[in-house]
């Protein structure tokens, strides 16, 4: 349970305003803007989520609109609904302590596996939200590639990887990989992109239904979700990963290094 303040707060929402012509639904469009506002820290974790009230004048849209971004954010484990006491950002635990990268083929290997992969269907296009503008240094708006696959282990489902790049800077990047004319490190270098250190954020939540399915997850199982940002010898974000892995069949385990004697204060 995680330690819930009782203060009142303001609702100080940043307000962006949403696109009523775009094809992106609005609650949708709302879910990325209080997420946005979430990953922030502009509501400390613990704290009073702002009321379903608040947002809707805020954002002048539907209290159905509200429910539906809110539910969304309780799907992502950012948000905590309890009844009669109301909604609380979520105690997230991130880790900033460099771990060594390594592909999910090595990670695998090292679990004593045979790993193999097959692709999730084309290459999907899609224009960036703010949160993945801000991850990879470009505009909202701007066009991302993105290739979906499914790793295996010993032939049986072990995690998705969704991979986005930017398609004006490496349009084309993934063409000779999802025809199986080329591996995914091959095109890397085919196109000078040469990761160098990620980012990583660890999140644990329920998947899709659908991502259940690819996975053949049982019910009731929850997914670790890990992000990372990939980044240039020049210090720029290249790319954006997203893998969602079975709770059941992944554990993360993580070197921590202590101080010497002399400089460890208990």
């Amino acid at each position: 349970m995680p330690d819930l303040q009782t203060v009142d707060t303001s609702p100080d929402i940043e307000v962006r305003a949403l696109d009523r012509k775009s094809a992106v639904p609005l609650y949708h469009q709302l879910f990325i803007d209080l997420r946005r506002q979430i990953l922030d820290g502009r509501w400390k974790p613990g704290h009073p989520f702002p009321k379903d009230s608040d947002i809707e004048a805020a954002y002048d849209v539907s209290r159905i609109t509200v429910r539906q971004a809110v539910s969304q954010l309780v799907d992502a484990n950012l948000v905590l609904r309890f009844r009669g006491r109301g909604s609380f950002v979520s105690s997230l635990i991130r880790s900033d302590a460099p771990v060594n990268h390594r592909l999910v083929r090595d990670e695998i290997r090292a679990l004593g596996m045979k790993p193999s992969h097959r692709n999730l269907g084309p290459i999907e296009i899609f224009e960036v939200s703010d949160l993945t503008a801000k991850q990879m240094h470009c505009e909202i708006g701007d066009e991302v590639q993105i290739l979906q696959r499914l790793h295996l282990a010993d032939d049986r489902p072990f995690c998705t990887e969704s991979i986005m790049l930017l398609k004006d800077r490496y349009d084309g990047i993934f063409d000779r990989v999802v025809s199986g004319k080329e591996e995914l490190t091959d095109a890397y270098k085919r196109f000078g992109v040469n990761v160098v250190k990620s980012e990583q954020t660890v999140n644990a939540m329920m998947p899709s239904e659908e991502r259940r399915e690819k996975l053949g997850m049982p019910d009731g199982v929850p997914a670790l979700v890990v992000e990372r940002i990939g980044f240039l010898d020049t210090n720029e974000p290249v790319d954006v990963r997203r893998l969602y892995y079975r709770g059941d069949r992944f554990s993360l385990r993580q070197e921590v290094l202590w101080p010497s004697p002399e400089d460890t204060r208990i």
